[in-house]
Formats: structure tokens, C-alpha cells, sequence
């Protein structure tokens, strides 16, 4: 485990590690279920809870720690900090929930909102902080600081206050409670959420933000930005910090001169459809492996790829993992298997090369899977498959193929920043007019509404 627990001047907090071999909280330096503050004359209890699907989100071994399901940890932990006295408890916990139907526009539009507030977005039953926080008694927690899924949250669920600031530290959310002191309890109608507060000096005329993809104009001489102030402060940037990070920030500057290649066409990046770029880092890893196929998370690209120049830095952007490429060997049978579980996860529609699958939209599934063109998997035949190491060790949803599967005959590559590197300065001009990275005559992921053309969706259902 990284010593940077032992760095840091502040606790972590994990209630729901457990040490699997002894059924304990994780005994670790630094580290405790929860922790008290005094906050003028409150005293504050707080819990810290991880996302359960930790060990198939990391490529770190975490098979000795067990992440307990947040209920009835939460609930104990609540109860304890209660017999210790405290008057508030709060959670911070690294689990996430998506606010996004509805009105987007609420998102960002910075205003106090209350339980009264008709908030013009909602969120997703089926995420994971959701259904727990609707699992809970009432009067369990007082507030939450969640995170995970990378998106903005300033709402109510099963009555207690959730503030979430996105992703890349752009945004945060005040939480505001009121304390009666003379009955000693909170007054949680009186709770309110200010945010989603912008981290930046200026912001769009026409919106409260300062990034460009919340914004619906083109940046532009046309565009007006306004200083942004915060309660009559201005907001402004950490000179200290920016001094610290200058050489650092100065040798990535650099390497935006180092151009490798040139995209022709945007190269999109999606978990929903066959994309450009997926593509091309399928091809290029099943090129360097000479593998039958490839398949590949999506989560290990962060960035779509614009029209322009290609530089190191854009690749380091890309990748910014430390990662290998890996092949290992099955069935054809055992092929078949691994692909519809994949594609039935909850990530999206995995990244292949030398395949073309049929597959559903809603939910998520497979309808056929055959080898590029149309041949058909010969069941017994053997395979090999491209990946990288992440998803060989339960990254993601492979963690389900290996339920049933053993991956044989592993055989290590390179790391795969360098290999993409070497490719794109292979090809110099990716997605050109003349060779598209997208064969729309020949896709490889053909997505059907399966509720409206009544498509079986059942796996059994096309191996027979």
C-alpha cells in the first residue's frame, strides 16, 4: 500500500474495508471507520465509505481487503458516533450517483436551494449511492459528500442533503445546516445546498461556468467572460501552488511540440457506439500483439481525440495510466461467453477489434458475435485475445468473466502509451477522408433498439 497514507496530515477514512482473512476493519496507518471534529461548539461525526466495486475498478491486487456492503456499516458507525455525543454526522465516501435527466442547464446554474427547491434534474435509482442512501433509517446521516462518477449533485435523496462538485476539482457545493443548541438538534429543514460554485477567475457571460463544454457557444472573439466572485470575493488562483508546479507544468508545456501525428476527423471516444478511436487503439494493440482479437475497457482512454495535431502531451492526456498490453488464450466457446458478459455490464459497450457484434441498447446486451466479416467463432477452436493488464486482473466488468474463467497462457508486451505512440507515428494521419477509422459498410458494433424490432436478447437464444 502507497506510503502516501503516512504523508498525508489528515485522516482517510474507510469504514467499510475490511481485512477479508480476520472480518476486521482495515488496520492501516492513518486511517479509521470514522472521526470526530469540533466545529465551534458542535461536535461533528464523520464516515468514510469506498465504492464497492473498488476491486474491479483498480488494477491494484485488493484480494486480502473485503468492501462491505455501506448499509448496516453505515448504520453501526452512526450509532457509535451518536453514543459518543455528537450533534451532526456527516459521510464522505468515494461512491457515486448521476443527477443528469431533465433539465441540464440546472446543473450548473449556481443558486441556495433547499428540500423546497424544485430541482429540474434527477438522478439515477440504480446508481450505487441512490440505493443506499434509500436503504437507510431515517435521522441515519445529516448530509453526504459523495464523488466517483465525475458529475454535479446538489440533491435530496431519501431526505438527506448530497453535494457532489464534478470531477477535476471544478466545481464545489456549500452545505449550509442549522444547530439548535437550547434542544440540542439539527433543524434539517433549514438545510441548504449553495453550488455548484465554478473554481476559476471568470466565467461565460451567458453562463455560470468558466468551461467551454458546459457552454452552448463556440469560443470566439465574440465571447464575453465576467470575473467571478464568490459571497464578494474574487476568485482567484494559489500563487504558492502555481509556484510549486511551474517546472512541472513547464515540462508538460513542452511536450505539446512533440507532434506525432494528425487527426483528420474527430476521433470520438463512447461507451454507447462504435467509435473512431476505439478503433484505432484496438487495432494498434491487436497489430503489436498479432492477437485474433482485441478487447479493450473504454474507461482507458480519458479524452476524445479533436481534428489537429497530435502531440506527446495529447497522448499522455489519453493515457495517463501506466499500463501493459497482455494476450491470453480461449475457446471459442469461452469467447463467445466472455463477449456477452462484457457486453452486458454496466460500463458500456466494450472496445473490439476483429469482431462484429449485434447488441442491444437498453439494457446493454448482446445479440450475436461473430470474427470480422461475418466468419463464424468455431467453438472449439483456440483464440487469443488482446487486453491490458488492468482488465486481466478484474478491471471493470471483466471481473465477472472471471467467475467462470481462468485466463491461460498469458503472454506480457509492451507498455501500451508506447505502443499507440509508435502506431500513430506509423499511420502519421489518423482518420483520413480516404481511410475512416468507422467502415460504415462494414461496422463492427451494430446497435438496435431490441424494444422496438423485438430483437431476442437472451444469450441462450442465438447459441442455439
Amino acid at each position: 500500500m502507497s506510503n502516501q497514507f503516512l504523508k498525508a496530515d489528515f485522516p482517510h477514512l474507510a469504514a467499510n474495508i475490511f481485512n477479508r482473512s480476520e472480518d476486521k476493519v482495515w488496520n492501516y496507518s492513518n486511517t479509521f471507520p470514522h472521526k470526530i471534529f469540533r466545529v465551534g461548539r458542535l461536535k461533528v461525526g464523520v464516515i468514510g465509505l469506498t465504492t464497492m466495486s473498488t476491486p474491479h475498478t483498480t488494477a491494484t491486487d485488493v484480494s486480502e481487503l473485503d468492501f462491505k456492503d455501506h448499509v448496516n456499516v453505515t448504520i453501526e458507525n452512526s450509532k457509535t458516533l451518536k453514543q459518543q455525543g455528537v450533534d451532526i454526522v456527516l459521510l464522505v465516501a468515494h461512491v457515486g450517483v448521476v443527477c443528469k435527466t431533465g433539465n441540464l442547464s440546472d446543473n450548473h446554474h449556481l443558486k441556495i436551494r433547499s428540500k423546497a427547491t424544485k430541482i429540474e434534474t434527477s438522478c439515477s435509482e440504480n446508481d450505487e449511492l441512490y440505493s443506499f442512501l434509500n436503504q437507510l433509517p431515517p435521522g441515519t446521516l445529516d448530509g453526504v459528500i459523495g464523488g466517483h462518477k465525475h458529475t454535479i449533485v446538489h440533491h435530496w435523496l431519501n431526505d438527506i442533503p448530497v453535494v457532489v462538485g464534478e470531477c477535476n476539482a471544478r466545481h464545489f457545493n456549500v452545505l449550509y445546516m442549522t444547530y439548535d443548541l437550547i434542544n440540542k438538534k439539527l433543524i434539517s429543514d433549514y438545510t441548504k445546498i449553495e453550488g455548484p460554485v465554478p473554481v476559476c477567475e471568470t466565467v461565460f457571460h451567458s453562463e455560470r461556468t468558466c468551461y467551454s463544454n458546459h457552454t452552448l457557444g463556440i469560443l470566439d472573439e465574440n465571447i464575453q467572460f465576467l470575473n467571478f466572485t464568490f459571497h464578494g470575493k474574487i476568485m482567484q488562483e494559489d500563487l504558492g501552488v502555481k509556484d510549486y508546479l511551474h517546472p512541472y507544468l513547464k515540462k508538460a508545456e513542452m511536450q505539446k511540440s512533440d507532434i506525432l501525428g494528425y487527426i483528420a476527423n474527430p476521433m470520438l471516444n463512447s461507451n454507447d457506439e462504435e467509435s473512431e478511436m476505439g478503433n484505432f487503439v484496438a487495432d494498434a494493440i491487436r497489430n503489436h500483439c498479432h492477437s485474433d482479437v482485441v478487447v479493450l475497457n473504454r474507461g482507458m482512454m480519458r479524452i476524445t481525440w479533436q481534428q489537429g495535431v497530435f502531440s506527446l502531451y495529447d497522448l499522455y492526456e489519453t493515457f495517463p495510466f501506466e499500463d501493459e498490453i497482455v494476450s491470453f488464450e480461449v475457446t471459442g466457446s469461452e469467447l463467445i461467453s466472455m463477449i456477452h458478459t462484457l457486453q452486458e455490464g454496466y460500463l458500456g459497450f466494450y472496445i473490439t477489434s476483429g469482431l462484429k457484434q449485434h447488441v442491444c441498447s437498453s439494457p446493454h446486451s448482446l445479440i450475436n458475435v461473430t470474427l470480422e466479416h461475418g466468419v463464424e467463432i468455431e467453438r472449439d477452436k483456440i483464440y487469443t485475445v488482446g487486453t491490458i493488464k488492468f482488465m486481466i486482473m478484474g478491471g471493470d466488468d471483466f471481473a465477472n468473466v472471471l467467475e467462470y474463467y481462468v485466463p491461460r497462457n498469458y503472454f506480457y508486451y509492451d507498455n501500451v502509451r508506447e505502443v499507440i505512440r509508435d502506431y500513430i507515428e506509423e499511420i502519421k494521419v489518423l482518420n483520413a477522408n480516404d481511410n475512416r477509422l468507422i467502415d460504415q459498410n462494414n461496422r463492427r458494433l451494430i446497435v438496435h433498439d431490441c424494444k422496438k424490432l423485438e430483437i431476442p436478447t437472451k444469450y441462450s437464444e442465438f447459441l442455439e
